[in-house]
């Protein structure tokens, strides 16, 4: 899990540009930054079945830098938090949000080491170049570090990643987001049509709420739900850069459920989870399943209860761990007779790839069952014959309908 991603991934955001625009934006971008490094042109195209996602290869000569160089153990340091350190190595420079602090000694051009740091744990993680003036810096703990304010802070040249640098003005201009293939996956699965009334149910920082908007071209009614506060403050300024049009609720899910009556026609779960399939891993999360199954429980019922008699309900987590993700359609299954597993569809991962992991019966799905889920990341060969997909974060997706009464 610890890895560095051997391809970047842009979804491109439809509402303000074409893919194959995006994409020769995108290759004259490539072949400036290999130009100016003097090396040779990553490679870019758009996938086969997503038409609004972009890979980026690496750099074809890259090495990643798996220790720190003693020859620049001594520059100054800029301390992110582990999202902009995730981010980082997925190829995103550093913006402003992501910053805890930094040393007192920089200024616009200097060479500065990056290290990550989260509950006491410090790790160094690459080197950049300072892109903007300290002084404006505004350091906060626990920000999202790959996006807005998208106030370009430090460009990466070199570390773990042996990814190319973003695209910053299709970033800075909206024409595109950082999101992963399986997270994309999530809102095709989920067939958001114009008209619907949709409900982003733990919609976090908004990435799939604004592909859903782009899906439906802003024609469908969305509302995203978290709890979280500082989480909906970056859904918004994300949405309002990318020009999605999208309802925002401060709410626990308790709260929100006792005042809608009127029910969707379509609800995207992904709860609060442990995130053990992130990739690249930064920092460990073993432990953080811990005692969180029934949390998940009660929050993706009340989901179902929100959803209307013929809705559809995806179920989806950017985890491997069973006990998040078959046991909770296990039990959903078993205990709601008014819901049907359906394909999870269009398929990009490939059909039949089975849960890696040892599990008990009781959190356990059918042969027939798996077959209808989605699996992405470790322990998955079956993806190994698509580098870009052998290549993603672990990823678990499921899809339901309600049956009409």
């Amino acid at each position: 899990m610890s890895k560095p991603l051997q391809y970047g991934i842009l979804r491109v955001n439809t509402l303000r540009i074409t893919p194959e625009e995006a994409l020769e934006r995108t290759q004259t971008w490539l072949i400036k930054q290999a130009s100016r490094q003097g090396r040779p042109v990553p490679e870019a195209c758009i996938h086969p079945t997503l038409r609004e996602v972009i890979s980026i290869s690496a750099w074809p000569d890259a090495t990643p830098s798996t220790e720190l160089s003693p020859d620049k153990a001594d520059l100054p340091v800029v301390i992110v938090d582990a999202s902009c350190a995730n981010a980082v190595l997925r190829g995103a420079p550093i913006f402003q949000a992501g910053i805890l602090a930094a040393s007192d000694n920089i200024s616009v051009n200097s060479e500065v080491r990056i290290d990550v740091f989260r509950e006491g744990f410090r790790k160094w993680i690459a080197y950049g170049i300072v892109r903007s003036d300290p002084e404006t810096w505004e350091t906060k703990p626990a920000c999202q570090g790959d996006l807005p304010k998208y106030d370009y802070a430090v460009g990466i040249t070199g570390g773990l990643s042996i990814l190319p640098p973003t695209p910053r003005d299709l970033v800075e201009g909206g024409f595109i987001a950082l999101q992963s293939v399986p997270s994309i996956v999530c809102s095709h699965v989920l067939d958001p049509q114009p008209g619907h009334r949709i409900l982003d149910f733990g919609a976090g920082t908004g990435y799939m709420s604004s592909h859903i908007a782009a899906l439906t071209s802003n024609e469908a009614e969305i509302t995203a739900v978290d709890h979280s506060a500082s989480r909906l403050d970056t859904l918004v300024s994300r949405c309002k850069l990318l020009g999605a049009k999208v309802t925002p609720v401060h709410s626990d899910v308790n709260k929100f459920a006792k005042n809608e009556s009127i029910g969707f026609d379509r609800v995207i779960v992904h709860p609060d989870h442990s995130v053990i399939g992130t990739r690249p891993m930064v920092v460990d999360l073993l432990g953080r399943g811990r005692g969180i199954n029934g949390k998940i429980r009660e929050f993706v019922e009340i989901a179902v209860n929100l959803l209307k008699p013929g809705g559809r309900l995806v179920y989806c987590t950017g985890s491997i761990v069973p006990v998040e993700n078959d046991a909770v359609v296990r039990w959903l299954l078993d205990r709601r007779k008014d819901l049907k597993l359906e394909p999870a569809e269009p398929r990009v991962a490939r059909e039949g790839v089975r849960n890696p992991l040892p599990t008990p019966s009781w959190m356990s799905l059918t042969p027939d069952e798996e077959k209808l889920v989605q699996r992405f990341g470790p322990g998955t060969p079956e993806l190994e014959s698509d580098p870009v997909l052998a290549d993603v974060p672990g990823f678990f997706i499921a899809c339901f309908s309600k049956v009409q009464s």
